[in-house]
């Protein structure tokens, strides 16, 4: 529909007031239809004020035949006319008609008010470079192009096979895909060319300002069928253009196509989500403009699209009830395609983005709402043999003061009333780089790999943001303001290039973080839709019975050289992140709030499966993180004038590494180097400094899962889980108010980890029984329980019926509290604690605790006089050995029934895999022992944890499978150490050397003392 129109030329210009151009492309048209007179065609055309008005140019043709360069176009038409040949159309022509009347049907053209003028002009042909060159200019108003549906469609003809469904729901009749109020086109080509000049072709349309676009998945699939059926594929290869040859007229090579709109520019991405109209407002305040080269010749190695698009100002607004998204303040977009002559030979797509000043904002419910987006853009395509090409496709996005910004509130909730209100986790970085690939050189390969890397660099920060109306706010900022102070000159403070509020704290700081994820998946295509006659039976597909039964899909994800400031808060918001975005809490339906989910008798989370199994399918992860890491504490204040300086605690290297399997997650932190340093209190001179340090720790985590009579959208329960915690060395150095700091600094990361004031409730719907269905309601279950809240309950959570499995064992630990005339030294020689709440299998929680030596001795200063003297008299000791302790606690009454239902439940899910050997074996034992499937068959440090005391668990090594992997080694690369031993060093502080020569001195009277009592 237009209105205005205004076309004019040299020769001739046509004035329309209102028009309409229909084109029904989905109706078929037989030949044999061609000649009845009930033939409805496909074009239809409507003009009312039309005006058309020829000029007389016969002058300026007269001068254009009088130019020699110009002498053989008419002469040409002089020979033709001389020769008096009557000219026949070719067979070529011939067919082109055909195919066009087969095509279009019949046209009808209904014309209102027409007026038809001869006369002159008075102007000329522009000339540009010494060229001649063809103006024509389009002036038009209240433009628009929509897409609307026929009600006389047939989706049950044969020849309509492109599945199609009704427009979304978006303005009434039809889907206008633009609308503006003024349109503008200016198209130029040379006619007559000289040798030296280069010929013009360009085409300039100028929507103007406030011009509405709707796009969307649906309008996106109307598309293609357009661009199908216009531009049908021909299944050939192209000829290269014969080029003019010197001396000859010149041809145009390529035509340069801008399109521009000034101003305010709104798109709406209309798509369907559960059955509701949703969409993505693209709001760009300061005008939007795409230019496209598109090749008039081809070359022998083919031809090259270029394209570029820019926007300013632009703002992504989702119907969500989080309104941000992403906004940025300038876009600029490269894509070059190189397409081959060959037909079916590879084509290759190079894609460059640059996003200046980007601040993106992410939820659980945008990363739902975007699945959905996509899963409906993706539900219109299918894949088509005929027309495959393959295609390389080179991606890479360039953030320039990028801030990203993650929602991370406690058990998933989140206030949108104001963002500034929630607990946020912010990455920031002047430069980052995301690159990635993507090859479809296969048809309908049945796995596919996308191979990225991301790297920020230029100042990196992740930052942390407490609402002011946090109980804890207060107690955080004075944590994170004091450490800050201490370490304000060190190196690892990088400004940054933003304009960052200051109550945002800092969590990571480095110049350059890279992180590598590769991908592998299973695509999954959409039944073809067929012209076969319905009574020919297809090939049934078999499934797997279950999702556990397919192939997994792949991640793995590394993430090297961050650099960490680590505090009890940032581990409780990291905890919130990964249940949020990865965890239970992430499971949450948008649509839990509508009108089916309330109508429904109970509000299940899982247990409606309305996809097929590969829907399902599990996923196979693999994380890596190595880091170096800092922990700042609270600033003691004392009556001197400066305050002392809190504890600097420092590591050498953190590595953590994530796999997930099916039915099996593993986790392992390895950090080395630990360290933490007490400077010198200037309100106590004769306190010296003092030094924790660590030589190496391991964390390692082993989670079993089962999927049996679990649906299938909830993937597994947890049946059973194991940590254990290996420490080597220890050697400690301090002072009673050192000691007291410590103590301070380890309650404040305990209060800060819990936050139990932050902690919000829990949502009804994760209320969930080991079935994964009401605790209240389930049906597999009747226990006949009340709750606190004097609530029925039919069935047990899982957390209460799981196997919990605690080791943590420290090889050595030296301490040495130290005054100014005395000194107290403790030396343990293991110590080991083991607990599980399954002990010797009588599903009964218990304690195991052993220390093999335990030394205490009390020391006085030699000479009081010279305070600087390291000799020191031993004036008492004790010595204990083989210290052996085991605690079983009872089960209460009211939980007596545990006991039975955890051996049920167990054995249930344990009986396909047998990863807990206790609970097949006719013997008293449990993981304490290593009867545990723990990181790998033969739990080689679960038999010598409570069994032999004399052998060190912190000893590196590599083992192979089935052994569980050694102290130090990857779980991703099975084959390497997390650290190299040459490079693990000492972190230098002032007058280190002292605190490590004294240590080392008592740790020698230490062994002396033991040589003695042996003899």
């Amino acid at each position: 529909m237009f209105r205005h129109f205004t076309f004019i030329c040299e020769d001739y210009a046509i004035y329309c007031n209102d028009g309409y151009l229909f084109f029904s492309y989905w109706r078929y048209i037989k030949l044999a239809d061609l000649y009845t007179r009930d033939l409805k065609g496909r074009l239809r055309l409507t003009l009312n004020g039309l005006r058309i008005h020829i000029y007389n140019r016969l002058e300026a043709y007269r001068k254009l035949k009088k130019d020699p360069k110009f002498e053989k176009l008419f002469t040409f038409s002089q020979y033709q006319q001389s020769t008096n040949e009557t000219l026949q159309p070719s067979e070529d022509n011939d067919k082109f008609l055909k195919d066009f009347w087969a095509f279009v049907g019949i046209i009808r053209i209904s014309i209102r008010n027409v007026n038809i003028y001869v006369g002159n002009l008075t102007g000329r042909l522009e000339e540009v470079n010494n060229a001649k060159v063809l103006i024509c200019s389009i002036n038009g108003s209240n433009f628009s192009i929509s897409l609307n549906n026929n009600e006389e469609y047939d989706d049950s003809d044969p020849w309509n096979l492109w599945k199609r469904f009704n427009a979304p729901r978006t303005m009434g009749s039809g889907f206008k895909i633009l609308q503006n109020a003024k349109l503008k086109a200016i198209y130029r080509q040379s006619i007559f060319v000289d040798a030296s000049s280069e010929p013009i072709c360009d085409l300039n349309i100028d929507f103007g300002e406030n011009v509405a676009i709707a796009y969307g998945p649906w309008a996106e699939a109307c598309r293609v069928a357009f661009v199908h059926y216009f531009f049908p594929a021909d299944f050939a290869d192209a000829t290269p253009t014969e080029l003019p040859k010197s001396g000859e007229r010149k041809i145009p090579l390529i035509m340069d196509i801008t399109l521009t709109m000034n101003g305010r520019v709104t798109i709406n991405l209309w798509f369907m989500r559960h059955d509701e109209l949703n969409t993505v407002a693209v709001i760009i305040k300061n005008g939007l403009s795409i230019r496209v080269e598109n090749p008039l010749v081809i070359a022998e190695e083919g031809y090259k699209i270029a394209m570029r698009l820019s926007m300013k100002d632009v703002q992504f607004l989702p119907t969500s009830g989080f309104r941000r998204l992403i906004s940025y303040e300038e876009l600029t977009t490269n894509c070059n395609v190189c397409i081959p002559k060959r037909y079916g030979e590879l084509q290759k797509c190079e894609i460059l983005m640059k996003l200046n000043r980007a601040t993106t904002w992410c939820l659980w419910d945008h990363v739902a709402f975007m699945q959905d987006f996509v899963n409906e853009l993706s539900s219109y395509y299918t894949n088509d043999l005929a027309r495959f090409v393959p295609q390389i496709w080179n991606c890479q996005i360039e953030f320039t003061n990028a801030k990203f910004i993650f929602v991370t509130n406690d058990k998933n909730w989140v206030d949108a009333s104001n963002p500034s209100n929630n607990f946020l986790i912010a990455l920031v970085a002047k430069r980052f780089t995301i690159k990635c690939n993507l090859n479809k050189t296969d048809f309908c390969p049945h796995i596919c790999r996308c191979k990225s890397e991301m790297i920020a660099s230029e100042a990196v920060a992740i930052k942390f943001h407490v609402p002011r109306r946090s109980v804890l706010s207060p107690v955080i900022h004075s944590l994170y303001d004091n450490s800050f102070h201490s370490v304000k000159h060190a190196s690892i403070h990088v400004p940054t290039a933003l304009d960052i509020d200051g109550s945002w704290l800092d969590f990571l700081r480095a110049q350059r973080i890279i992180t590598t994820y590769d991908f592998t998946w299973h695509p999954i295509y959409a039944p073809y839709q067929s012209d076969l006659p319905t009574q020919v039976k297809t090939v049934p597909v078999e499934y797997a019975a279950h999702p556990f039964e397919l192939e997994p899909d792949s991640a793995q994800v590394a993430i090297l050289s961050p650099e960490l400031f680590l505090s009890g808060f940032a581990l409780w918001i990291i905890k919130n992140f990964s249940n949020n975005y990865f965890g239970s809490y992430s499971q949450q339906q948008s649509d839990m709030d509508s009108y089916h989910a309330h109508a429904s008798l109970s509000r299940r989370l899982y247990g409606d499966v309305k996809h097929e199994v590969e829907m399902y399918r599990p996923l196979d992860m693999k994380l890596s993180v190595n880091a170096y890491g800092h922990c700042l504490i609270h600033t003691i204040k004392t009556t001197a004038e400066n305050p002392d300086t809190c504890p600097i605690m420092k590591t050498d290297i953190i590595v953590v590494e994530i796999v997930r399997e099916i039915r099996d997650l593993r986790l392992q932190v390895f950090i080395s180097g630990l360290q933490i340093l007490f400077r010198k209190s200037e309100s106590f001179k004769k306190v010296t400094d003092g030094l924790l340090s660590i030589d190496r720790i391991a964390l390692r985590v082993n989670s079993f899962s089962s999927e049996l009579n679990i649906p299938w959208d909830a993937g597994a329960v947890e049946y059973a889980c194991a940590w254990e915690i290996i420490i080597g060395e220890i050697a400690v150095k301090i002072d009673p108010t050192q000691l007291v700091c410590f103590v301070q600094m380890l309650e404040g990361f305990s209060l800060l980890a819990t936050a139990v004031d932050e902690e919000l409730l829990t949502p009804e719907m994760y209320d969930i029984c080991q079935h994964m269905n009401d605790v209240r309601t389930c049906p597999h279950s009747n226990l006949g329980l009340v709750d606190l809240e004097n609530r029925s309950q039919n069935c047990e959570c899982p957390k209460n019926l799981k196997y919990v499995l605690i080791r943590v064992g420290i090889d050595l630990m030296n301490i040495a509290i130290v005054e100014d005339v005395a000194m107290m030294c403790i030396s343990m020689e293991p110590c080991r604690l083991c607990t599980c709440n399954c002990h010797e299998c009588t599903f009964c929680e218990s304690y195991l605790f052993g220390i093999l030596q335990l030394d205490l001795k009390q020391f006085i200063r030699y000479s009081t006089n010279n305070g600087s003297d390291n000799e020191w008299l031993e004036c008492g000791s004790a010595h204990f050995q083989d210290i052996e302790f085991e605690i079983r606690l009872p089960f209460p009454s009211k939980n007596l029934y545990l006991i039975d239902e955890r051996k049920k439940f167990l054995k249930m899910h344990d009986e396909y895999t047998k990863r807990l050997y206790f609970l097949w074996l006719n013997e008293a034992k449990c993981g304490c022992y290593g009867s545990f499937a723990f990181f790998g068959d033969d739990d080689w440090s679960g038999c010598i944890f409570m069994a032999d005391f004399m052998e060190k668990l912190a000893q590196p090594q590599i083992n192979s499978k089935p052994k569980q992997p050694g102290f130090g080694q990857s779980i991703i690369r099975s084959s390497t150490m997390l650290f190299d031993e040459n490079d693990l060093r000492i972190i230098t502080f002032f007058n280190e050397h002292k605190v490590l020569l004294f240590l080392q001195r008592i740790s020698c009277l230490t062994k002396l003392f033991r040589t003695s009592n042996h003899a």
